[in-house]
């Protein structure tokens, strides 16, 4: 992935825009003992200067985001951002503020806008979207109902909450494994989860997929010692002030409780505690925990639910009319974690009457907690302020309705948005313009195969394989354009409810419904169905299951991609993105995968093992690096750091292959005739990253981010390359030019 942060929260990703820097440095720094960048008497290359409108504001921007003062050699993220990181102030309900912050925001009031549009003419799919947009905007409702649509499920599916029944709850109707079977539909699976996905050894056929579930807090988190307190307290809070409004709301006072919400706090923490850790998360090895539903059927579990799990399975999937059999597979990722869950429900249920409602009180809340946000507004105040403690923003930031409206349409109809977004937004030749530097950076990163004579010649030839067989879904895919009736067809099975609750849960039933229904289903590699998401976000991404990159139209947009810039900006730009993707191919996970995305080895063992001391060697260089909040994990981000480092050296390459071709000099813009096209790319390339942050965020990315800090993401990289160097003559072994560069591709 390219994205800037996932902090994790779950529900919180950090996406961001605005493009900006440069001038010029002054007289060298003795201290350090770098030069400033070569200065040149007018435009270095002899070519004309752009002086349209649309220049000058680029131009502009460029030279808002400089720190003349800075030495490039030195720190040349400073010098890149440090102007903008300056002037710039993180308003007090955000958590930090970016050139994606913008784009993403601007793109979102893009995506408001056109649901709040009713045309004629609208495609079904478009219809439905709309109509569920407008159902979520009806505030009055949502206010009218506060918690009941809530409640009414903890009646319907448990005969109620019991730490809001108290002494009326009956135990007797309580059947945790007919609860589980039936909230599984409605997006709820508190002890486990299950799903369906490819299979990573033969991505064309998928599996059976049981895994840990979604907590408060990952185990990294609460076993740090700062942001476990923070996380831990701001939880109990969050679970205290949402039970206190739900008793308000019955009329029932809030007494006798807080023994109730200790146990639900602690049952979730000791779930969070039996997890993956973030680096272990990030090895695809747990994929290959493989077992048949008859040989599980045999496991030593001692619960009653996890003995029976088979019966579980079964039960699920005739549900959703999708025939599951004796030598069906089933992929186990985190084995750990079963044993532990296994001796907490049986300790439960070893309790009896107590033990039911202990459970029904911890199923119930994660019930209530996954539909606060479409309850009124007090519920979503709490989860914002819940929030606002983790982040350290200075004021609780409550997202607009608009906003929040057009998450459940990204979320579960992005199809639908999409090919909305692309008939009343996107410019007809984005696309194609778009696609035209994938080759020259193609070519790039193959000249990077070329040149690693560590590689033996028939790994070589299967890298170059893989490399060429990369499919590209560039903006969106054209069924957008040719063949609206398959977006139909994806959400002909939509039914809308009477209410907005209700239609989010026909939506929760669809998608997981649609999800076991693949299991029977074969996998087509590059189906734009299965592959497209989102595309007004601000991000992309490179598939290892299907060898696929991504780069929607959200991305392709200033300050990574403007079709009227000179082309060294967007090389820099959007050329970076396409060159990190393309490395993913290629990094410590990508190459485990072959041309066809099937997990098997490709390589010899000795080119193999080189490959590894290559990657370790990146991994030791970023593990050297110290921010003000700890250290970066070079394991948890070696993956990242391989493709940025190898993405810029693709696109470097890229641009030169289209400075050939052209055979004349890119017109320069106002302002920064004193730059070269080379440093400009660099220049371009160390904006996108320009960033303001708050240290709650700081602190968290440490511990989970498989992204290094933006500050790192600039100069671990151009630390690692000669062009660079030579770009902005820096002196051997400054800070920028060491003389250890570490080199995977």
């Amino acid at each position: 992935m390219f994205a800037m942060n996932h902090i994790q929260i779950e529900r919180h990703r950090v996406v961001y825009t605005s493009l900006v820097f440069l001038l010029l440095g002054g007289a060298a720094s003795q201290r350090n003992g770098g030069r400033r960048p070569q200065r040149h008497n007018g435009s270095p290359s002899g070519a004309s200067v752009c002086r349209t409108q649309p220049c000058q504001e680029t131009a502009k921007k460029y030279l808002e985001m400089i720190n003349p003062s800075a030495n490039p050699c030195n720190d040349f993220y400073e010098y890149a951002c440090g102007k903008w990181i300056t002037a710039t102030e993180i308003p007090d309900n955000e958590t930090s503020v970016s050139p994606f912050d913008e784009l993403d925001k601007k793109n979102k009031l893009i995506a408001q806008d056109i649901l709040s549009r009713t045309p004629d003419g609208m495609f079904s799919a478009e219809m439905k979207a709309k109509l569920i947009y407008t159902q979520c905007k009806n505030e009055e409702e949502t206010e009218n109902l506060r918690a009941k649509p809530v409640l009414d499920m903890l009646a319907e599916y448990m005969g109620g909450w019991p730490l809001l029944e108290k002494d009326r709850w009956d135990s007797s109707n309580f059947d945790l494994f007919d609860i589980l079977n039936k909230l599984a539909f409605i997006g709820i699976q508190p002890f486990f989860q299950l799903t369906v996905f490819n299979d990573v050894q033969n991505p064309l056929q998928n599996l059976i997929y049981l895994y840990s579930p979604t907590t408060f807090a990952t185990v990294d988190f609460l076993m740090d010692e700062t942001m476990g307190s923070v996380y831990n307290q701001s939880y109990k809070d969050f679970l205290t002030k949402v039970t206190s409004l739900l008793l308000a709301d019955i009329g029932s006072p809030d007494d006798a409780v807080a023994s109730d919400l200790d146990d639900i706090f602690q049952t979730e923490a000791f779930i969070g505690m039996a997890k993956f850790t973030a680096v272990e998360q990030k090895s695809d090895k747990k994929f290959l925990n493989k077992i048949t539903l008859s040989e599980l059927s045999t496991n030593p579990f001692r619960s009653a639910v996890l003995t029976n799990i088979t019966g579980y399975i079964k039960t699920i999937f005739q549900a959703a009319g999708q025939g599951v059999f004796e030598d069906s597979i089933v992929v186990v990722p985190d084995l750990q974690f079963w044993d532990k869950l296994d001796a907490k429900l049986l300790e439960l249920e070893e309790l009896g009457e107590e033990g039911k409602r202990r459970m029904a009180n911890y199923i119930g809340w994660q019930m209530i907690k996954g539909y606060a946000a479409y309850l009124s507004y007090d519920y979503r105040r709490a989860d914002a302020e819940y929030s606002q403690k983790v982040t350290g923003t200075a004021e609780i930031y409550m997202a607009s309705v608009g906003e929040r409206c057009l998450q459940i349409i990204t979320g579960f109809m992005p199809l639908a948005l999409g090919a909305v977004y692309v008939r009343d937004v996107v410019p007809p030749d984005l696309k194609e313009k778009a696609t035209m530097m994938i080759d020259d950076i193609r070519q790039g990163f193959l000249e990077l195969l070329n040149q690693a004579d560590w590689m033996d010649q028939a790994t070589r030839e299967r890298a170059d394989q893989k490399l060429s067989t990369i499919i590209d879904m560039v903006a969106y895919p054209d069924i957008f354009v040719s063949n609206i009736s398959a977006v139909n067809d994806e959400y002909e099975d939509i039914s809308l409810g009477a209410t907005f609750v209700e239609s989010v849960n026909q939506l929760m039933n669809y998608t997981f419904t649609g999800d076991l229904k693949r299991l029977g289903d074969p996998n087509i590699r590059g189906d734009p169905v299965v592959n497209t998401g989102d595309i007004t976000v601000v991000d992309a991404s490179y598939n290892p299951i299907a060898n696929l990159m991504r780069i929607p139209v959200g991305i392709l947009q200033l300050p990574f991609f403007n079709a009227g810039s000179p082309q060294y900006l967007n090389y820099g730009g959007i050329g970076f993105v396409i060159g990190h993707e393309t490395t993913h191919g290629f990094d410590d996970m990508g190459s485990l995968y072959d041309d066809q995305g099937f997990r098997k080895s490709w390589w010899t063992n000795e080119t193999y093992d080189t490959y590894q001391k290559r990657v370790d060697g990146i991994i030791n260089q970023y593990n050297a690096y110290i921010t003000p909040y700890g250290k970066i994990n070079g394991k948890l981000t070696s993956g990242e750091n391989v493709a940025d480092n190898g993405g810029l050296r693709a696109a470097y390459k890229g641009y030169k292959r289209y400075r050939e071709r052209i055979g004349q000099p890119e017109p320069v813009l106002p302002g920064l005739e004193k730059f070269t096209p080379e440093q400009l790319f660099f220049i371009s390339s160390a904006n996108i990253w320009c960033y303001k942050g708050r240290p709650e965020v700081a602190r968290s990315e440490l511990l989970t981010e498989v992204h290094s800090p933006k500050k790192f993401r600039v100069n671990g990289v151009v630390s690692n390359m000669p062009e660079f160097a030579q770009a902005f003559n820096c002196p051997k072994n400054s800070k920028m030019n060491p003389n250890r560069k570490y080199v995977v591709w």
